[in-house]
Order: C-alpha cells, then sequence, then structure tokens
C-alpha cells in the first residue's frame, strides 16, 4: 500500500508539472495529492497541498473542511475556524465550527476515522 502511494504521488506530481494551466484540474491534483498525504499520516503536506488546492479553485467546500481538519489535527484552531467558515460558505448545510471543533476534541488523539463534516 505504501508503495501504490509513492506510484500515486509521483503520477500526480509529474501531471502537476505537465498539464497546461486549468484551475479545475490543478485544484484535482492537488487535492488528491492532500488525500495520499493524509493517508500517510502527513498532516503538514496534506495541508499544503490542500491550501494549493484551494487557491486554484477556492470554491470547493470540500476542499476547505479538509483544509479546517489539518488545522484543528495541527491544533491551529483558529485557522481551522477561518478555514471551516470559508466550506460553510460554499455549503450552509454544514455544522457550526464548535460542534465540529468538540467531536474532533471528544475522539482519541489518533483516531482519525472521523472527519469534520461527515458527523451524521
Amino acid at each position: 500500500s505504501q508503495r501504490k502511494y509513492d506510484a500515486a504521488l509521483s503520477a500526480l506530481e509529474s501531471a502537476a508539472s505537465h498539464i497546461p494551466l486549468r484551475p479545475d484540474i490543478d485544484a484535482a491534483i492537488h487535492y488528491n495529492m492532500g488525500l495520499i498525504h493524509d493517508a500517510r499520516d502527513n498532516i503538514p503536506a496534506a495541508l499544503a497541498a490542500f491550501t494549493k488546492a484551494a487557491e486554484s479553485d477556492p470554491f470547493r467546500a470540500e476542499t476547505w473542511r479538509k483544509i479546517a481538519y489539518c488545522h484543528l489535527c495541527l491544533g491551529q484552531d483558529v485557522e481551522s475556524e477561518g478555514a471551516w467558515n470559508r466550506a460553510r460558505n460554499q455549503d450552509p448545510a454544514l455544522p457550526a465550527f464548535t460542534d465540529i471543533r468538540d467531536l474532533f476534541r471528544q475522539q482519541e488523539p489518533h483516531d482519525r476515522q472521523l472527519e469534520p463534516g461527515t458527523a451524521q
């Protein structure tokens, strides 16, 4: 599985450097790179990738949710709330940040099965 992540990340990095600039594709590439870094538990790299995705396409709530989640993982509540509010601007059905933050804090420190915004 580690080799699969390496291969996928390599392919995405290659695509990012060879595909002509197109915000939707660029955002998708960086978003998927963020997912790989997150799956590897490399939150700083995931945050950097999701941030690049948001720079290319700032209108995807899912990207802002991922950014908020990374900031929560890094203990950066102020930054997380800002990103979460950007997500809520795109998707008003999302719960309030305080609800997500409290849910996140109730989890075990290493239990990352529930991502902000996926609570039922």
